[in-house]
Order: C-alpha cells, then structure tokens, then sequence
C-alpha cells in the first residue's frame, strides 16, 4: 500500500519531489531502494573545520570567553551538529543559573557515559586499562589486513569472527568502533532487537540484509551486540523452529565467511555460556575476554575522566588520590568510573552554584567522601546486575539466593525446564 502510494505521488506529470531520512539505510526494505530513490547521499559526522563553523554560528549571539569554539572542539570528536548545539544550550544554562551570560569552557560538560572507557574514543590510546586486549586485537584483526602479503605467502587463513565477552561496561562497542575507524572499515551494527519482525521468517531476511550490505560495501565490519538473545543455545521448546533457525544462519554465514572479501565479524556478550556451542567452534568465533580492569587500569580510567572534568585541579596529592581510589573500585567496570567521575563533576557543579563562590575550592576530605559515595553506588549496581535472586522451592523454603522469592506451583516445571537448558 505504502510503495504504490508513494509511486503515484511520484507521476512526473505531478513534479513532485520525496526526500527521506533514515540512521540505518540497512533496515529499509529493498523495494523501496530500488523503487523510490534514485540517489542517496550520506551525512557524515561532521569534522574539525566543520564543528568549528557549527560552534561559531550557535555561539555568534552569546557572550563567550575568546577562543572558545577551537577549545571545546578539542573535545567532541564523533558529535553531530545536533549534538553540538545540545552541549552549547547546556552550558548556557548552568551559566545563567549562575547568574552569568558569559559562559566558558568550564561550563561545558563533555563526559558521555553511554559505554565503557571512552564513548568517543579515536585511537587505542583513548582505551584505558585493556593493554593484553588490544594487543591481541591487534594481532588477530589488524596484522592480518596491514600484511596480508605475508599471510597469503603462506597461505594462511586469518580469523574473520571474534566474539568479545566480559561484564557490562569494560569496552566491548568501544574496541569495535576504534578497531573499525582504525582500518578504514565501514562499520554495521544491529541487536536482536533491530531484526526481531512479527512474522517468521523476516528475522532471517534482515540478518541477510546485513550481511549482503556489508560485503557489498567491504572492506567492513558488522558488530553485534547482545549476541547471545541471536545465538542462544539451540533446544526443542514451542518456539524452537524459530529460534533454531536463527542461529542456523548464522553458522551458515559464519561457515562462508572467508568467501566475504574483508568483511569482519564480531559479537559482544555479557553471558557467553548461553551461546550455542557450535556457534563457538575453531573457524567461526575466536572467543577475546574482556575483563574488568585490573588496579592499574582503573587507575589510568580514573586519571583520563577526572582530568577530563577539570577535577585534578582541586586535589593536592593527586597520584596518591588516583591510587587510593583505583584500590576502593575493585569491581569497578570503565563506565562504572566514567559516572562516577560524571556524577561528582555534576555534585561539584552544584555545590559551587550554592557557595556562589568564584575561586571554589574544596576539602580533600569531602571530595573524598564524594568519589567514596559514587564507587559505592556503582558496586551495588554491579551486584544486582550479577542476578543475586534466587528461585525458592514452595514446599521446603529453602532460600537459594539473596531475595527469597516464593514461585507458585504451577510454574515449578518451567522453572525446573530452564535450569535444566542453563545447566545444558
């Protein structure tokens, strides 16, 4: 209906004219690519110069400190015009809260908390604390594709999956993009969520569609997040065609991978137990851990947001500062500390609005007591991100988890049936 609507809108007789819009041109059903629209143009994210001439144009009618366009486009690599103009009304507004129509750089809030070390992160230096990872990233995707020359003189067979698992929050997008604007690839992501349709049979069309358009644009990368809800482990419930047949693709794609020319292929997972075996099997995902950064990682975490914030300048011993809390974060992840460096940078914003103060100082021992407040929060997060609650037996209340939960008789069995397929 949609298609043969729009195709009488577009009668050349009528000189009509249909511009459309879309983040993800590989969601779109091929029969309006080839119907509809004789061009496409993409809008990149926008470069240095470019972001230097949006800040001048939004800042052209507010009073600025000098050089403050150059200055605060240091800091937003990857962010759209959008975006830009959001950070600029941000920093606006903290400063007339503050009684002020003159804004600066410290009005700016740049921190993106979104994923694990570095949300905008550029290059392998911007990756705190994951040194062995991206070392052997490095060594099992990038020397590869540098060299190929000496992998084809031998006749090697380089790994084109990867599968990155580990614990929320340690880098696992992060590694991906940074490897992907590293080479030059395009990059393609999608969920389970991006190719879940109502009917059977669509979920497996849009798989294609991604993969079709990544060989047809190569040299790429396609990246899946939450790769075990797409590559679950294979069973005989009610839903078991579906799903099965899900995961059979992907070891059909998986198995004629190296006919894909340059294009890569690597899942994330926060549970890779749940992942079908075969899925995991020599030749198709190489399994990477990415794990929680070590003391010393989350001590390098820690130097890059707080100076990130402006934060450093306000603690008298700072490396002994750094170190006493790299060893207070034990279960921190890299987001984990990009919020809580975050959230004390919003507490110091707020407190030096209250003091009205111009030279805003603050107790060591309160900032302390600030940061100390944030890795506690974070650590409870991580705890009930672990799944902490336990199924509890109706008839012998006997308590298996943290939180007694009390689970009618009627659903004992279902209970009982995904334990089994967990323990499977």
């Amino acid at each position: 209906m949609a298609i043969a609507y729009l195709q009488k809108f577009l009668k050349p007789e009528l000189n009509n004219i249909l511009i459309a819009t879309t983040k993800n041109k590989a969601l779109i059903a091929p029969v309006f690519l080839t119907n509809l629209f004789e061009d496409w143009i993409k809008l990149p994210i926008p470069g240095k110069e470019s972001r230097i001439k949006i800040l001048e144009k939004t800042l052209e009618h507010i009073d600025c400190a000098g050089g403050l366009p150059a200055k605060v486009v240091a800091r937003t690599e990857g962010c759209s015009g959008g975006e830009l103009v959001k950070i600029v009304k941000i920093a606006y507004r903290k400063a007339i809260l503050e009684g002020r129509t003159r804004i600066n750089l410290a009005d700016f809030t740049f921190a993106k908390v979104d994923d694990a070390a570095a949300a905008a992160a550029n290059s392998w230096a911007d990756l705190r604390g994951l040194d062995g990872i991206v070392q052997e990233i490095k060594q099992s995707v990038l020397d590869p594709i540098l060299n190929r020359a000496n992998y084809e003189e031998f006749n090697a067979q380089p790994k084109r999956g990867f599968l990155l698992h580990g614990p929320p929050g340690t880098g696992k997008t992060t590694i991906a993009k940074i490897l992907s604007k590293q080479i030059g690839f395009n990059f393609y992501s999608f969920t389970a969520g991006d190719i879940e349709r109502k009917w059977h049979g669509e979920d497996l069309e849009n798989i294609k569609k991604y993969f079709d358009m990544a060989k047809k644009n190569a040299p790429s990368i396609i990246f899946i997040d939450e790769f075990d809800s797409l590559g679950s482990k294979r069973d005989d419930g009610p839903n078991a065609k579906l799903y099965n047949s899900v995961v059979n693709e992907l070891l059909s794609i998986l198995d004629g991978i190296n006919d894909f020319k340059d294009v890569i292929v690597i899942g994330a997972t926060n549970m890779p137990e749940l992942i079908d075996p075969a899925l995991l099997r020599p030749g198709r995902l190489h399994k990477i851990e990415v794990p929680l950064p070590d003391e010393n990682g989350r001590r390098e975490i820690f130097d890059k947001y707080i100076k990130d914030h402006a934060i450093d300048r306000l603690i008298p011993d700072y490396g002994a500062f750094l170190q006493d809390l790299a060893k207070k974060s034990k279960s921190c992840s890299g987001s984990d500390i990009s919020s809580i460096c975050n959230s004390v940078a919003l507490d110091l914003s707020r407190k030096k609005s209250l003091r009205n103060d111009i030279e805003f100082k603050i107790d060591a021992i309160e900032l302390t007591r600030v940061f100390e407040n944030g890795i506690g929060s974070a650590i409870s997060s991580q705890q009930a991100r672990a799944g902490r609650i336990g199924f509890v037996d109706t008839d012998s209340e006997k308590q298996q988890g943290n939180l007694k939960v009390k689970v009618p008789a009627a659903l004992r069995k279902d209970i009982d049936l995904v334990k089994a397929r967990q323990k499977a």
